[in-house]
């Protein structure tokens, strides 16, 4: 043990150092109460022998204390030649350990330093159990219990400091216990952990709720950092290699959802329900992201639906490589619009996703009148034309991209009710269609195809102008003429 020795008197200070010191443990002597004082604030110590009486204005009782402010577990006994019941009583109630009375004889001293280091023994031991409790045996990161008193405390003591909350979920993961085992799993979810842990930011406390759920509780942390967080906790759980019983390799992802605290619940139990939801609804969404829960959101198209949109979108450019920057252009002043109109982040979110794929039904055109240089036949176009729903069948197979199909099917669509494929008017049209509808034409009117030139920026723009409340919306028409084309290449560039 480390034993603070305070005694103003330098050979019953030696003496007793010499003794305890014999017995195996270090000491270090002071000889006044302020030295004491800074000591017990510099290092920690198992015990503190001090006299009552110190010079330098404080007394044995002022280091008691501060001692049990400083560190609770620290053991303190006072020493003292006065034998007052008054004294006693005050030191034992402060949190001494013991009150000896001067002389101390040698065994009495031994009695007091043994029964100290079993106590502090015993603290050690009670330490283990207690992390024991608290950590999850197969993964060594904190389990149900440890992690939900580190929310109950973030509840109770932040104070209306915004501060967030995510729980993960490993994606189809009875399945992979079913194919590969329990003791391989095992050893998958111990993975799991380790890069959990490794992501955190200091002050952050995660745990394990159950087979394949998992909790993080993030101090002071807003929307943006908590969703980076957990991003790194995806990134890192989904390059975890693991190879099927037959040796091919087994795609690993993790699904999340982050709630704010108190907007997003005010009580554990309407912030944990929240978050729940937001989870469910990434799943069905496809999985493999981090949401955050919220009213407006939509989450990020998964890694596997953005792989494969990007394989379609890159056959049809090998195709047709207008079709591929046609659909860059028109994303890109669908959305100088939708910001004008004052669109929500989901809608900005939808046009961002199905903008670039809005022709991706044109990969099952032939050649011959998909690259045809001149003007379409009527049995031409009529097949050209099923391109818009014939995409919307494609993006209805992706989890992620089938509630964002609407500007695929009708992007063809007109204000008065002459498009296609339904033929829909006005307000039946969803205004991030009526937008990406005005985007996709302009695109087409300032870019030049094989069977025709393109026209100038004011013609186009007169163009949009003349098709207000007959091709296009008329307001929003307004939004786009309203919008600055002082830099033609903005106008012309893919």
């Amino acid at each position: 043990m480390r034993i603070l020795i305070c005694e103003d008197n330098h050979r019953l200070r030696e003496e007793t150092s010499r003794l305890i010191g014999a017995w195996g443990h270090d000491t270090q002597g002071v000889t006044d109460g302020p030295s004491a004082l800074l000591a017990i604030q510099q290092d920690h110590w198992d015990l503190v022998l001090t006299d009552l009486r110190l010079p330098g204005g404080v007394d044995g009782l002022q280091i008691l204390r501060t001692l049990r402010q400083a560190d609770a577990d620290s053991a303190c006994v006072i020493l003292t030649a006065w034998d007052s019941a008054e004294t006693a009583v005050e030191a034992m109630t402060a949190g001494a350990f013991d009150y000896l009375i001067k002389p101390v004889t040698v065994d009495r001293l031994w009695n007091v330093v043994e029964r100290i280091e079993d106590r502090g023994n015993l603290l050690q031991r009670l330490r283990v159990v207690e992390q024991e409790s608290l950590t999850d045996q197969l993964t060594g990161i904190g389990n149900y219990r440890a992690v939900n008193g580190a929310l109950d405390a973030l509840l109770e003591e932040r104070g209306g400091q915004r501060s967030a909350v995510a729980i993960a979920d490993l994606d189809n993961f009875r399945l992979l216990n079913d194919t590969l085992g329990h003791l391989r799993c095992d050893d998958i979810l111990t993975q799991v952990g380790a890069e959990l842990a490794a992501a955190l930011d200091s002050g952050d406390v995660c745990g394990r709720l159950s087979s394949d759920q998992f909790m993080v509780v993030m101090p002071g942390a807003d929307a943006e950092r908590a969703q980076a967080t957990m991003e790194r906790v995806r990134a890192g759980v989904e390059s975890i290699e693991v190879q099927g019983n037959g040796g091919l390799p087994i795609p690993l992802s993790l699904t999340s959802g982050v709630g704010l605290w108190p907007e997003d619940g005010p009580g554990k139990t309407e912030l944990l329900q929240a978050i729940e939801l937001t989870v469910r609804q990434a799943k069905r969404a496809g999985g493999s992201r981090t949401a955050v829960h919220g009213p407006d959101s939509i989450p990020a198209v998964s890694l596997r639906s953005f792989s494969a949109l990007t394989g379609l979108v890159q056959a049809l450019d090998s195709r047709d490589h207008y079709t591929y920057l046609h659909s860059e252009h028109a994303t890109k002043h669908a959305l100088r619009v939708a910001k004008v109109a004052g669109c929500t982040p989901a809608e900005l979110r939808e046009i961002e996703i199905a903008g670039p794929i809005h022709d991706l039904g044109k990969i099952v055109v032939p050649d011959s009148i998909l690259r045809k240089p001149g003007p379409l036949t009527p049995d031409e176009w009529e097949q050209m034309q099923q391109h818009s729903s014939i995409g919307a069948v494609i993006a209805s197979s992706l989890p992620d991209v089938s509630s964002m199909v609407d500007i695929i099917r009708h992007h063809h669509e007109r204000w008065d009710g002459g498009g296609y494929p339904a033929g829909i008017a006005k307000d039946d049209i969803s205004r991030v269609v009526r937008i990406f509808s005005m985007g996709d034409a302009f695109s087409a009117m300032v870019t030049t195809r094989p069977y025709r030139k393109s026209m100038d920026l004011e013609m186009a723009l007169d163009q949009i102008k003349r098709g207000a409340g007959s091709q296009f919306d008329p307001d929003l028409a307004d939004a786009f003429l309203s919008l600055s084309w002082q830099d033609h290449n903005l106008a012309l560039s893919a």
